[in-house]
């Protein structure tokens, strides 16, 4: 229904950036699902992870026990912070500084922030051998 509401509103003339919303539940699309399956099979080993926040850098290389970038963050002993792990909430966000990952599923960034490379790190597959990431955003 919330997605329903948004696009009639959109369709119906109101600037797209006015619409805002909140998600309680994710409710995955086929589409979703699909790419979380795909992103589920990337090979993560080996990928050297820089995190900054609070203005400090943390480097860990992740393990194949760890999909995303926050799990296996929190597994090397990092204090991130988090809520839902749904990529609801937007709680996780950071910017991609360097390097390249791709999100499972988003429903709380809109276009213009994913354009301005900012991801869900609880959702962010990394897909180059090194990625830094800067929660102080």
């Amino acid at each position: 229904m919330v997605h329903y509401v948004s696009n009639y509103l959109i369709a119906a003339g109101l600037p797209k950036e006015l619409v805002h919303y909140e998600l309680f539940v994710t409710g995955l699309s086929e589409e979703d699902i699909k790419r979380a399956e795909r992103l589920s099979k990337q090979n993560v080993e080996g990928t050297q992870v820089t995190i900054v926040d609070g203005g400090k850098e943390f480097t860990f290389t992740m393990s194949k026990e760890y999909d995303n970038i926050l799990d296996a963050a929190l597994g090397a002993g990092a204090d991130l912070p988090f809520a839902c792990k749904g990529g609801v909430c937007s709680t996780c966000k950071c910017e991609v500084l360097e390097g390249n990952v791709e999100m499972k599923v988003n429903y709380a960034l809109d276009d213009k922030e994913v354009a301005q490379n900012l991801v869900l790190s609880c959702q962010s597959v990394p897909t180059t051998e090194s990625v830094v990431v800067n929660f102080d955003v």
